[in-house]
């Protein structure tokens, strides 16, 4: 018999909207296809997927990565600015 944990993954899924699951593939390679909405595929572990999953959960992303880089600036200065 084998290990099925997608049938009862996908049940629990279905049972509300917006309902998210992160599947970790901790060998850290293998397909990283999504074929189900809402099953995030994800190959490997470390410190960083953990930040990556706080992401993926942010309301708004894009106001959670500039929390996050600080005072980092950019790389190249804004249009009609002088490099110091």
């Amino acid at each position: 018999m084998a290990d099925d944990a997608a049938t009862p993954l996908l049940r629990w899924l279905r049972k509300a909207e917006g309902r998210k699951a992160y599947v970790v593939n901790l060998a850290g390679y293998g397909r990283l296809a999504f074929p189900e909405t809402g099953v995030y595929r994800l190959a490997g572990f470390s410190d960083r997927l953990l930040e990556l999953l706080l992401l993926l959960e942010a309301k708004e992303p894009g106001s959670w990565m500039a929390d996050r880089l600080g005072d980092l600036g950019t790389t190249a200065p804004d249009a009609g600015e002088e490099e110091a």
